[in-house]
């Protein structure tokens, strides 16, 4: 029989927290989602090497304080200044400090099941609505559609969706805390690997933090995610491999479409090219204008609205007999 294996424990002065193979948060991201503010953190020492996902959530703080350092050194204790306590809770709302909450929830629900990691392109320009293609679109309209639900308007929203189409989980922007994005609220609410050929869909490109929280919660890289607007500022900057992150407000090589049918008229045109659209009028008007405060402005609830009754639409057309 072999000898049982040690799990290290994390100490603080408050607590401790035992660490299992199957807690993906490990103790640095813990430590900063534990504390009210993370920006005030000066250092962080872990025993364990950094994880790209904390290395880009610091990163992200530290763009905004210029002071914040960041140094991972192996010791035999994590500890700041001895007034942290990590978390025995691996998931959900009791991972978060006293009055932060996700906004995010777990879905256990049934779904479609239809094999949306199928790319398959609409046969012709004269049949539009033919293809695996659209089904992301309908995810895509209802992460906007979150938007106009529980919390309010918080400007990103997110889904993780099942290879067989099941709605995992969802999350909100939370600008209570500034790790809580969408993406990572509902990575942080599922808790869990993702099962191979998940889908992310969020309704803004997914920020360097976020990218790398998507790929350490992700089972061998096997994931896609579809976003319906570009994020020009620098937190979601740097390399994007555009086989893993689909701008769906553009035609692209595999079929994705998400600008609609050809009409004499012209072209009818989805909600997040017309958001993308409005941003770069707005924004070359106002430079001061962020993606965030654009998206939660009164004059884009028409755009979200149209993206839920696009979705009832559907709900009506794949469910009445």
């Amino acid at each position: 029989m072999g000898s049982a294996r040690t799990v290290p424990k994390y100490a603080s002065k408050r607590g401790a927290y035992c660490a299992t193979e199957d807690d993906l948060i490990p103790p640095g991201m813990r430590l900063l989602l534990n504390s009210f503010a993370p920006k005030q953190i000066k250092e962080i020492q872990s025993d364990q090497d950094a994880t790209t996902w904390e290395k880009a959530a610091l990163g992200l703080l530290a763009d905004e304080d210029q002071q914040t350092k960041v140094g991972f050194q192996k010791i035999s204790s994590v500890e700041i200044n001895g007034a942290y306590v990590l978390s025995g809770t691996s998931t959900g709302h009791d991972l978060m400090p006293r009055d932060v909450r996700l906004l995010a929830d777990e879905l256990h629900v049934a779904g479609p099941n239809v094999d949306i990691t199928q790319r398959t392109p609409p046969a012709e320009l004269s049949a539009p609505h033919t293809g695996v293609h659209n089904v992301h679109r309908l995810y895509l309209s209802a992460a906007f559609r979150l938007l106009l639900g529980k919390g309010g308007n918080t400007g990103v929203a997110a889904l993780i969706v099942s290879s067989q189409g099941q709605i995992l989980a969802w999350g909100k922007k939370n600008s209570d805390h500034p790790l809580l994005h969408a993406e990572t609220s509902a990575l942080l609410m599922y808790g869990r690997r993702l099962p191979a050929g998940t889908r992310i869909y969020s309704t803004l490109k997914p920020c360097k933090m976020c990218r790398a929280a998507i790929e350490h919660f992700s089972t061998e890289n096997d994931f896609l995610a579809y976003y319906g607007q570009d994020d020009p500022t620098a937190a979601a900057s740097g390399r994007v491999d555009s086989a893993k992150y689909v701008h769906m407000a553009h035609t692209t090589t595999v079929g994705e479409r998400p600008v609609w049918d050809l009409k004499s008229t012209g072209i009818k045109r989805s909600v997040s090219f017309n958001l993308n659209d409005r941003f770069d009028t707005a924004h070359s008007r106002d430079r001061s204008l962020g993606i965030i405060d654009f998206i939660k402005g009164e004059r884009q609830t028409s755009q979200l609205n149209m993206a839920a009754g696009y979705l009832a639409i559907k709900q009506r057309k794949y469910t009445d007999p």
